[in-house]
């Protein structure tokens, strides 16, 4: 399995990805600080999840 890096991978193309920064920030307006942390935050998560064969077959992310 290929090994993803957070650096490399192209989070704005990933449809997945997107549906899981929106379910953390719940429709709410955040300030821009924030939303960085959230963000970055949420890139670190999916990048584990995307790394580790078992949350990614049995873990779903929202």
């Amino acid at each position: 399995m290929e090994a993803y890096k957070q650096e490399e991978y192209d989070f704005i193309e990933d449809d997945e990805f997107q549906r899981f920064l929106k379910s953390r920030l719940n429709g709410k307006f955040v300030p821009l600080n924030k939303f960085m942390a959230i963000l970055n935050s949420c890139k670190r998560e999916y990048i584990r999840y995307l790394n580790n064969k078992h949350l990614y077959r049995n873990t779903p992310l929202y």
